[in-house]
């Protein structure tokens, strides 16, 4: 642990770029975060703790609080990269960057020797300090509280303690003893709910305060009641307690019904599994909406309604009727609402619903048009934050998700002198230009840089370059497994294209590998007859039947 910690600092220190920002407490020499090598040696310690916690009856610290420890010591690494882009944006100052990396970053390195000196004794059942033990752990959870809140990810922290709060409850409700297990299951949890919530923001506080300033002359003490509980239940969901949120955002729309309280309601039961609820969240939300003439935020409801439709559909007798439901909800709204919904969505990072937004113009509006406004908005996102932005990155992921898709639809009319049509030969570059600028913003590690790894997967195999294209889906994969886990919706859908670009490339035995991998996953998750095992069916029976000795 020791070297790993030193190489950390000694690399931060060494990755200073010549220039300098000017800031409030002085220049800030520039430190290059693609060149830190983030190795903070989290394992070892992560042990340690686990395995203070499973010998927790013989100490007096929470084995619950042990786990929280454990879980936060594995985000070490991205504590550090945000303290790195922190001081290089001024919102770090210099004595808090030097009390992180001078004082910090040593006292957890002694603290965890210490830590794993009792956790020895122990196994070899000696005698311990426990007021001595109690004062080194406090002194580490404290020291790792203060870098996470230096480096502004002190949320990251309350979200940590949220999801082992919500395993602890779910083993007791189950009667099972192995609360304290399950580091891993514990983090994939948290980063498949990070991604969801970067994926599909809130309306900000300051975005429903607007709306309810509005309504504050006639309804004063409704409103302030309504404004009081929602800032609570964004609070609350902000930190993951989504269940300790909804009774807050119940209130809040009961005093002030707006549309967009009904979204963050729909958001909240949606995340607990309440799918039901969560449809009539989304539709009250719609009515409302409508009522207002609020054309923007209808159009994110009913975004948020037809994905929600989509996921919980079934292959059963409704399942046609409800997937005709959802394509015509996307297609329902004032054809001016979806450029302000899309520009809405991708001003907040909300990669879900731009997509959705996005194919919803493709269908409602036509490719050409609606490709016409994803340049216009990405060139008043350049113009605004420069050609190095993520909001510019994503919007031409979007560019080229309709070139991939008008080149898989040759039925489409687009003119040949259209930009969607001209576009199509600089598709490649796009796609590895928005790559860069995601690793540059996210990291390496980050579900939009999965996404774009995908995408350029699906793009080089319509150009029948398969092994570079099988090179990037290997990447994706491995990287969905890493956030999502070794089994979720993501790693499943990355199996199923890594499996079609097999069978393009005429390797029918591995596409049936890949196929039959996401066929298994996707039951153990949705049933057997969910949509998305329906879909794998097909592709199963269309290998079997271009099999040599088959029937066609």
């Amino acid at each position: 642990m020791r070297s790993g910690l030193a190489f950390v600092v000694t690399c931060l220190f060494a990755s200073v770029v010549a220039h300098a920002r000017n800031c409030p407490d002085g220049e800030h020499p520039q430190i290059d975060v693609r060149e830190v090598s983030l190795k903070y040696e989290a394992s070892g310690l992560e042990a340690t703790l686990s395995g203070l916690g499973v010998l927790g009856a013989q100490l007096t610290v929470s084995p619950k609080v042990l786990q929280q420890a454990a879980v936060a010591t594995q985000k070490m690494n991205e504590f550090i990269k945000a303290l790195v882009l922190g001081y290089n944006a001024c919102a770090v100052s210099k004595a808090e960057y030097q009390e992180a990396l001078e004082r910090l970053l040593p006292g957890l390195q002694g603290d965890a020797g210490q830590l794993e000196q009792f956790r020895r004794r122990l196994i070899a059942d000696q005698a311990v300090d426990r007021e001595r033990f109690n004062q080194i752990f406090s002194r580490y959870e404290h020291s790792l509280k203060r870098f996470a809140a230096l480096s502004g990810r002190e949320l990251d922290y309350e979200r940590i303690e949220a999801v082992v709060d919500e395993r602890v409850r779910a083993h007791v409700q189950a009667g099972t003893a192995r609360v304290l297990e399950g580091q891993a299951e514990i983090l994939r949890r948290f980063n498949e709910l990070e991604r969801r919530a970067s994926a599909a923001p809130l309306p900000t506080p300051q975005e429903i305060d607007k709306k309810i300033t509005a309504l504050q002359a006639q309804l004063a003490a409704a409103s302030e009641r309504a404004e009081t509980e929602y800032q609570e239940g964004y609070r609350l969901f902000e930190r993951f307690r989504f269940r300790d949120a909804l009774p807050h955002l119940q209130r809040a729309a009961e005093a002030v019904p707006l549309a967009e309280i009904y979204l963050a309601l729909g958001r909240a039961q949606e995340e607990i599994g309440a799918s039901a609820d969560a449809e009539r969240a989304f539709r009250s939300g719609i009515q409302r909406a409508r009522s207002a003439k609020d054309t923007e935020t209808e159009a994110r409801l009913t975004a948020s309604l037809a994905l929600l439709i989509m996921n919980t559909a079934t292959r059963d007798r409704l399942f046609a009727a409800r997937l005709s439901e959802a394509m015509d909800m996307l297609s329902t709204p004032r054809r001016s609402a979806w450029p302000i919904a899309l520009e809405a969505s991708a001003k907040q990072g909300d990669i879900r619903n731009t997509m959705a937004v996005a194919l919803a113009m493709f269908v409602r509006v036509g490719p050409a048009e609606s490709y016409a406004t994803i340049l216009k908005y990405r060139e008043k996102a350049a113009a605004s934050h420069g050609e190095e932005d993520p909001q510019v990155a994503l919007y031409d992921l979007l560019r080229v998700t309709f070139i991939v898709a008008a080149q898989q639809a040759p039925g489409l009319r687009v003119p040949s002198d259209h930009r969607l049509a001209t576009d199509a030969g600089q598709a490649l570059e796009l796609a590895r230009g928005a790559l860069a600028v995601q690793e540059a913003a996210f990291g390496p590690v980050h579900p939009r840089v999965g996404f774009n790894l995908s995408l350029l997967g699906i793009l080089l195999s319509l150009r029948k370059e398969y092994d570079a294209a099988l090179a990037y889906m290997r990447r994706s994969l491995s990287l969905a497994e890493s956030i999502y886990g070794p089994e979720s919706g993501t790693v499943a859908a990355e199996l199923q294209n890594t499996g079609i670009i097999h069978l393009r490339k005429g390797d029918l035995e591995n596409a049936a590998e890949y196929f039959k991998r996401a066929r298994a996953m996707q039951e153990r998750l949705h049933g057997p007859d969910s949509m998305h095992v329906h879909a794998l069916d097909l592709q199963l029976d269309k290998i079997r039947r271009q099999q040599p000795g088959q029937s066609k």
